[in-house]
C-alpha cells in the first residue's frame, strides 16, 4: 500500500491519501494537531490527537478507534536536549512506562516496564545505528511534529530479548533513503520505498 502526504504552502502536513482509498485529514489549532482517519467510503475511523509543548514536540497523544473501540492516552517526557526519556501509554487496563537512552542523539536502549491487570512485566528493546548514516525518515522530514529530538541516524538493529529485526537502505545521490528493507529474524519481512518531492 502507498501513502501520498499533502502539504500547505508553509510546508506543514495537511493530509494524506492511501491507495486503497483511504485518507487523513490534519487540523491545527493553538496548541494541538488533530488527525483523522477515513477509510475509502469516507467513514470515520479513528481520531488520534497531539498536544504540543512550547518546542512543538509532542507532549501528550490520544488515540481513539471508532472501529476497534480502542482509546489508547499517552504522555511523554524530555530532558533539556530534547530526548524523549520517559514516556506513559494507558490503555485498557494496562500502564506502560518506557525509559529511554540515548548515545549521540540515538536511542540505544529503551526499558519498558508493563502493569496489565496488576501483574508487573520488563521488557528490554536495544538498538544499534548506521553511524555514519544520516537518518531522513524520521517524523519531522515527513512533516510530522516529534515525540522530542528525532534519531540522528539510521538504526541497523533491534533486539527484543531472542528477536533480531536488521536494517537495511537504499539511497539516493543526495544520500537521502529511498527505500528501507527489513528483517526479521533473518528472512525478508517487508520494504518501503519513499519520494521526495523537492521544492
Amino acid at each position: 500500500d502507498s501513502v501520498v502526504y499533502e502539504y500547505n504552502a508553509e510546508n506543514k502536513l495537511t493530509g494524506a491519501k492511501t491507495q486503497n482509498g483511504g485518507s487523513i485529514v490534519v487540523e491545527y489549532n493553538a496548541s494541538t494537531i488533530t488527525f483523522k482517519a477515513y477509510d475509502n467510503k469516507s467513514i470515520l475511523g479513528r481520531t488520534e490527537t497531539a498536544t504540543l509543548n512550547s518546542k512543538g514536540w509532542i507532549s501528550e497523544y490520544t488515540y481513539v478507534d471508532e472501529t476497534e473501540k480502542i482509546n489508547d492516552h499517552q504522555k511523554f517526557f524530555f530532558d533539556d536536549q530534547g530526548h524523549n526519556v520517559k514516556s506513559i501509554d494507558s490503555y485498557s487496563n494496562n500502564i506502560d512506562t518506557s525509559f529511554n537512552s540515548f548515545i549521540d542523539d540515538n536511542v540505544t536502549t529503551t526499558i519498558t516496564r508493563q502493569w496489565s491487570n496488576s501483574t508487573l512485566s520488563i521488557d528490554t528493546t536495544q538498538f544499534e545505528y548506521y553511524t555514519d548514516k544520516l537518518s531522513t525518515i524520521e517524523l519531522n522530514n515527513m512533516g510530522f511534529p516529534t515525540f522530542g529530538k528525532p534519531n540522528k541516524n539510521l538504526v541497523k538493529k533491534k533486539t527484543y530479548g531472542n528477536e533480531v529485526t536488521e536494517y537495511a537502505y537504499d539511497f539516493d545521490t543526495q544520500n537521502r533513503v529511498i527505500k528501507e528493507t527489513v528483517y526479521y529474524k533473518g528472512a525478508l519481512s517487508y520494504y518501503v520505498d519513499f519520494t521526495y518531492v523537492d521544492k
